[in-house]
C-alpha cells in the first residue's frame, strides 16, 4: 500500500539519523513493524514467534498515516490522548498495570467486557493496550498477553505518567533521574523524599484512593518514566518486594513502600510531624525487607544491594530510610 513511499521515507530518516546510512527498504519495513505491528486478534490459531504468518495481525492504521505523512518515529496513537479511565482503573489493582510480568487470561477475558467490577487486563486488551503472546489450551487461563509493540512499549508508561502527574518536560525528567540514581548511590534520604513528594504533590486530589496500592502504582510508575530499571512485584522464597531496581552502576535496590492515611489511632500518634510518621512507616518498610529477606538473592549478582523504605504519609508527605548491605 505504501510502495511509492518507502524509498523517499527512507532517505529522509537516515538524513535525521532514524535509520544508519546504507540502510534498505527491507530494514524500514522490519523497523516499521517492530513500532506499529503486533495486533494479534486470531485466538483460534496457535501462535508463536516462529510462525507470525499464520496469525491475524494488524498494523496500527493511525500510526501508519501519520508516520508516513512526518516520517518520523514517534508513539503517535498514545499521544493522541492519554488513557486517563484506564489509568484510574488500574490505579485500583496496580499488579495489572503490564511492564515486566506478562498476565494471562480467559476466553471471558478476550470477548467479556465485564462492567461490576470492570477487569483492567480485559480492558487494556480491548483497546490496544495489550495483545496476545500465545496460547497454550491445556492451561485454564490459555491466553498470555502481551504489550503489543514499540510505540506501545515507550509510550504506555508516558501516558499514564502523563495522566497521574501531567505534562513535563524532557530536560526536567533528565534532571531528576540523574538526581535520582545519585541519591540512592550516595545514600541521600532527604533529596529522594523531595523528588517523591514534590511528584506526589501533582497528583490531583479526585484522582486520591486511600489505599497503600495506590502509591506503589504511582511511584513506579514515576520511576519508571526516569528511565529507571524497574522490577514490580519480585518473588523470592518469603514473598514478593514491592519494587526492585537496577541501576546502570551495577547497584541493586529493593523497595518497600508503607502508606497511612491518618495515624491519630496509632500508638504513635504523639508523634506530631507529619515527617516523623513517614519515617515511621519507612522503617516499617525496611523491617518487612529484613523479615522477609527480599534482597538476599541479589548478594552474589550485585555490585552493592540496598534496602530503601518509603513511607508516604497522608497524601505527599515522604520519609526514606536506607540499610546498605555489601558484598
Amino acid at each position: 500500500l505504501f510502495a511509492d513511499r518507502y524509498e523517499e521515507t527512507l532517505q529522509d530518516l537516515i538524513a535525521t539519523e532514524q535509520m544508519k546510512p546504507g540502510s534498505t527498504i527491507t530494514d524500514l519495513k522490519e523497523t516499521i513493524l517492530k513500532w506499529y505491528d503486533g495486533y494479534v486478534f486470531d485466538w483460534k490459531t496457535p501462535f508463536n514467534e516462529s510462525s507470525l504468518d499464520k496469525v491475524t495481525r494488524v498494523l496500527n492504521p493511525f500510526s501508519i498515516n501519520n508516520f508516513f505523512n512526518y516520517r518520523l518515529f514517534s508513539n503517535y496513537w498514545l499521544r493522541s490522548g492519554p488513557p486517563t479511565f484506564l489509568a484510574k482503573l488500574i490505579a485500583q489493582d496496580p499488579d495489572s498495570f503490564v511492564l515486566n510480568n506478562l498476565p494471562r487470561g480467559d476466553q471471558e477475558t478476550l470477548t467479556g467486557f465485564p462492567l461490576d467490577p470492570i477487569d483492567p487486563i480485559s480492558l487494556s486488551f480491548q483497546t490496544g493496550y495489550l495483545t496476545l503472546k500465545s496460547v497454550s489450551l491445556a492451561n485454564q487461563e490459555p491466553y498470555n498477553f502481551k504489550i503489543p509493540n514499540l510505540e506501545v512499549e515507550i509510550g504506555y508508561p508516558k501516558a499514564f505518567f502523563q495522566t497521574f502527574f501531567g505534562q513535563i518536560s524532557k530536560k526536567i525528567m533528565f534532571e531528576n533521574a540523574q538526581k535520582f540514581k545519585k541519591a540512592i548511590i550516595n545514600r541521600d534520604y532527604s533529596a529522594i523524599e523531595e523528588i517523591i513528594g514534590v511528584a506526589l504533590t501533582k497528583v490531583s486530589s479526585d484522582q486520591h484512593i486511600s489505599l497503600e496500592k495506590l502509591y506503589h502504582y504511582i511511584i513506579k510508575i514515576y520511576i519508571y518514566a526516569l528511565q529507571i530499571d524497574v522490577r514490580p512485584q519480585v518473588a523470592s522464597s518469603m514473598g514478593r518486594s514491592d519494587l526492585d531496581l537496577v541501576l546502570p552502576t551495577g547497584h541493586y535496590v529493593i523497595i518497600e513502600i508503607k502508606f497511612e492515611k491518618d495515624l491519630s489511632k496509632s500508638p504513635i500518634k504523639a508523634t506530631s510531624s507529619k515527617h516523623n510518621k513517614a519515617m515511621i512507616l519507612a522503617q516499617k518498610a525496611l523491617d518487612q525487607i529484613a523479615t522477609k529477606e527480599y534482597s538476599k538473592q541479589y548478594r552474589l549478582s550485585a555490585k552493592e544491594t540496598i534496602e530503601m523504605g518509603i513511607g508516604v504519609y497522608g497524601r505527599s508527605t515522604v520519609g526514606v530510610k536506607f540499610v546498605e548491605l555489601k558484598k
